[in-house]
């Protein structure tokens, strides 16, 4: 309903087979009771392996986090720790699906932390209270993960989604699934080509 919202074509899944969908994404708690399972974990990883795109929101303990692929991922669940939302994240390494921003603050749902990660991961966003790491990303064969403790999905299904992590979540996954992203700084042009056909014999002005 979200990403619907967001105008991003979604489906649900049961996880049965994860081949025919480029992203895939795990809602806030949706690691409950699969942190153990290994035909879970061993699909996880063998449909990023294979090139997926997997995102992750905030679990209720931070050992639910072991079900993403690799098992390197630790830390704090919801449960075990305090909710923020203003001003709540930084962002700690830039990535295109923070250009709309204007701040390196943002105001995020999230509850929960990063305490272990793989080698290659890098730390997009951090908590502002303590430092800690909320959002990651890191590849894993040829594809890639990204883990965050950000609760936004379900609190725009509660009503009190904030407009900086809807805008974050649409940029994110909209970057993720374009291969090529072109980056301008500030005051530099775009040189783009379009071709235009006029069917008039009579010139037209554009």
């Amino acid at each position: 309903e979200l990403l619907n919202e967001l105008h991003i074509n979604a489906t649900l899944t049961s996880g049965n087979d994860l081949s025919n969908y480029s992203l895939v994404i795990i809602p806030t708690g949706g690691l409950y009771g699969f942190e153990t399972s290994f035909a879970f974990k061993n699909q996880l990883e063998s449909y990023v392996r294979n090139g997926g795109i997997l995102i992750s929101f905030t679990q209720q303990h931070g050992y639910e986090f072991e079900g993403l692929p690799g098992g390197e991922v630790l830390g704090f669940g919801w449960i075990e720790d305090q909710s923020c939302l203003s001003g709540s994240v930084a962002v700690n390494t830039y990535v295109p699906a923070f250009s709309s921003f204007n701040s390196l603050n943002i105001d995020c749902n999230v509850d929960g932390f990063f305490t272990g990660y793989p080698d290659n991961a890098e730390i997009l966003l951090s908590r502002i209270k303590n430092g800690m790491p909320v959002m990651l990303m890191y590849e894993y064969g040829e594809g890639k993960v990204i883990a965050s403790t950000l609760y936004g999905d379900w609190a725009a299904g509660k009503g009190f989604g904030s407009t900086d992590e809807m805008l974050l979540i649409a940029n994110m996954i909209k970057w993720l699934l374009v291969e090529n992203v072109t980056e301008l700084q500030d005051n530099e042009l775009l040189a783009h080509s379009i071709n235009v056909t006029n069917n008039y014999q009579e010139e037209k002005v554009l």
